[in-house]
């Protein structure tokens, strides 16, 4: 993370750098000691008009949370300003992007108080980039008052994921260890062993996933695992009920000796690589680099997106150029993808929010409670795009089970479906998004505490968590076993003054803040800011990776310096 400044022009602009962390965005600024962390003030001088005059704002600069993949379409980065942008006010003068090919050109647009700048394809899955963006401001008289300003992020991908019962890390080497439920391979290590239950089953102990080439990504389904590497290619073990591995077989792979070293990887199409791999209860999606989405596994409740119900993988047929690419409506292609239960969701190019599927409590966002995806022309122009509210994008996705959190353009956090243990955080306890007029702006937002926000959220089974601006963690929700790391089971989230600055965070120890963060069932785990990870919640299969299979956070004393990390070894 660094901040800086450069002159340019002759005038000293800040230079904000910005640098995701996986699953979450971090930032800082180097600011003067009475701006907020999100407040970047144009700077000010330049011309006649002096250091007094007054130009809009720069207020928040929101990299989307996936902002990597080997080609991006749509926004890499947003930029709110004050007011809205009036060519006579504001002019962006140059957006680029440089990577490991050299300098990648981009396009602006302006609209409203935002500029949204895509970058010219393609990208290279695994490199580091940096976007630069010149910004000429004029000041009330007419006066310039120039800025710059960078971000840099990686195009890799989630760092940790957690499937009902297990646990995954990818290392910075590319490398993958798991831990917990094994029933079907999950783990991918050759057997059926539970890992994490018992002392001495991780550190050293707890094998690596062979995949052959380094993992830029790990996601994890319920009960199956996949990795994207950093060739592009898609790797999926587990179990394999309805072709949710994408092997054109329906046979459990990770659970014997030799699997893993023969994993083939899911034919994707001709010359096509995965930028992006996520994973529901039975099914699997990938966004491909050329914007592209394909889904493989259950489609019971038309959660592929293809207009029917029949499953797909279990046959060689079903996949490669013979998948049909999800429909996504006339024009669009995909920058995020999500997939929860048995539902998937896709945030477009033009920062609209589409999801089908399953939708028994509202999940999908569209005032009914019926499934979308399963029939045909229901999908396409023809799927609605989910109300966030008057003028708001989505920037980031997360999908529990049966609920899905969207983290909007303006910093709010809004979440609908399933509300059964106020997973929704709105201070009730009745399903949102199931009937006509429950979203858009009467949707609520969830209070996070004064003046805070979120820069990532995680949806689990009936619960949900988030990552504030100031690094650290609340959840809210179901607690029976302490998933909600606050040292109790009671739940929260059903009574508004339960949220806000009632909410307490998660004490992760002395010093620690979070930088990533995924939530299973009934557990929750984060990547701190030292490396480490913790885990608290349900833990009878060994889930959080501390040698037994006693929960933790559901009573007090145990989390903070006295909740252990994960001790994964070498990796």
């Amino acid at each position: 993370m660094v901040a800086a400044l450069v002159r340019r022009w002759g005038v000293l602009a800040p230079l904000v750098m910005i640098m995701p962390l996986s699953a979450c965005i971090d930032h800082e600024h180097k600011r003067n000691a009475n701006q907020t962390p999100d407040e970047v003030p144009a700077p000010s001088g330049g011309g006649s008009g002096g250091a007094d005059t007054v130009a809009p704002r720069i207020i928040a600069t929101v990299p989307p949370r996936n902002a990597r993949g080997a080609v991006l379409s749509g926004p890499v980065a947003v930029v709110t300003f004050s007011e809205p942008l009036a060519p006579a006010t504001v002019n962006v003068n140059s957006f680029t992007l440089t990577g490991p090919a050299g300098r990648v050109d981009g396009d602006v647009a302006l609209q409203g108080t935002q500029a949204l700048f895509t970058p010219r394809l393609p990208l290279i899955v695994g490199g580091d980039y940096t976007a630069s963006l010149s910004v000429a401001i004029r000041d009330p008289a007419g006066n310039p008052l120039p800025a710059a300003y960078e971000w840099q992020f990686n195009t890799g991908g989630n760092r940790l994921a957690a499937g009902a019962r297990h646990t995954c890390l990818r290392a910075d080497s590319g490398t993958i260890k798991c831990w917990g439920d094994n029933t079907y391979g999950q783990l991918g290590v050759g057997d059926t062993q539970v890992r994490g239950d018992q002392a001495g089953e991780l550190g050293d102990n707890l094998p690596v996933v062979v995949l052959g080439r380094p993992a830029v990504e790990v996601v994890a389904g319920d009960y199956h695992s996949c990795a994207r590497l950093d060739d592009g290619s898609v790797k999926c073990w587990g179990l394999n009920r309805v072709g949710e591995l994408g092997i054109g077989n329906d046979e459990t792979q990770g659970d014997a000796p030799g699997e893993m070293q023969n994993l083939p990887a899911v034919n994707l199409g001709t010359g096509r690589r995965a930028a992006q791999v996520v994973a529901g209860s039975g099914h699997t999606c990938a966004r491909l680099d050329n914007g592209v989405v394909k889904c493989w596994g259950n489609n019971a409740y038309g959660q592929l997106g293809l207009g029917d119900t029949a499953h797909r993988g279990r046959l060689t047929t079903d996949l490669g150029d013979r998948l049909p690419a999800v429909n996504l409506g006339t024009g669009r292609l995909a920058v995020e993808l999500v997939a929860g239960g048995f539902r998937t969701c896709a945030r477009l190019d033009n920062g609209a929010l589409k999801c089908w599927g399953q939708n028994d409590a509202g999940q999908l966002g569209l005032g009914d409670t019926l499934n979308h995806g399963d029939q045909t022309n229901e999908m396409g122009d023809r799927l609605a795009a989910v109300n966030l509210g008057t003028g708001r994008l989505a920037v980031q996705l997360a999908a529990g089970r049966d609920h899905t959190c969207a983290r909007l353009d303006d910093n709010q956090l809004k979440c609908w479906g399933l509300n059964s243990s106020a997973q929704l955080g709105v201070g009730a306890t009745f399903n949102q998004g199931d009937e006509n007029g429950e979203m858009g702006d009467v949707l609520p937002a969830v209070n996070l505490g004064s003046n805070r926000h979120a820069i990532s959220v995680a949806a689990g089974l009936q619960h949900s968590c988030a990552i504030l601006d100031d690094g650290t963690l609340k959840c809210w929700g179901a607690n029976g076993a302490g998933e909600l790391g606050a040292g109790d089971n009671i739940g929260r989230g059903s009574i508004g003054f339960e949220m806000g600055d009632a909410l307490p965070a998660v004490d992760l120890g002395a010093g620690r803040s979070a930088r990533d963060l995924v939530t299973g069932w009934n557990f929750s785990c984060a990547y701190l800011d030292n490396g480490t990870v913790k885990c608290w919640g349900r833990n009878e299969l060994g889930q959080l990776g501390l040698g037994d299979t006693a929960n933790r956070g559901d009573g007090p004393g145990e989390l903070g310096d006295a909740l252990g990390a994960v001790d994964l070894g070498a990796m």
